[in-house]
């Protein structure tokens, strides 16, 4: 709506400056052409202001999902999380999540030495492993 209202009242300077030039009017042909150049200073402005707006609305958004998904968590006495909307009750690598909240899924395996199994992380960067009962 702004926007237009802009684009509207610069095709009516740009006419105004024509009118100016056919009647040699100098003076009031510099005037309007430097209200030209504060309008487009403007537009350039409130578009760049519409583009933050926009990324702010999406961080926003992004912020809210993750909250709503950090409500979801499920800490253990392991080094693994699940999620309570999940009805799997999948494992995912506590550390992966709390360093930079990827859900990277346990390989978990059968293991010796008395424990019932094994959970280990496949994160290149992570590589967590751990014994599980």
């Amino acid at each position: 709506m702004i926007l237009s209202a802009i684009k509207t009242l610069q095709e009516t300077l740009k006419n105004g400056i024509e009118f100016a030039k056919n009647s040699n009017n100098v003076e009031m042909q510099q005037k309007l052409v430097d209200v030209q150049i504060q309008m487009l200073e403007i537009h350039e402005k409130m578009l760049e202001m519409y583009q933050e707006n926009e990324t702010l609305k999406a961080e926003i958004k992004q912020l809210k999902d993750d909250s709503e998904l950090d409500k979801k968590v499920e800490n253990h006495n392991s080094p693994f999380i699940t999620f309570s909307d999940d009805e799997q009750k999948i494992k995912y690598c506590q550390i992966c999540w709390g360093n930079n909240r990827k859900r990277i899924q346990l390989v978990i395996s059968k293991a010796d030495y008395g424990h019932s199994s094994v959970a280990r992380c496949v994160d290149s960067n992570c590589k967590n492993y751990f014994y599980m009962r």
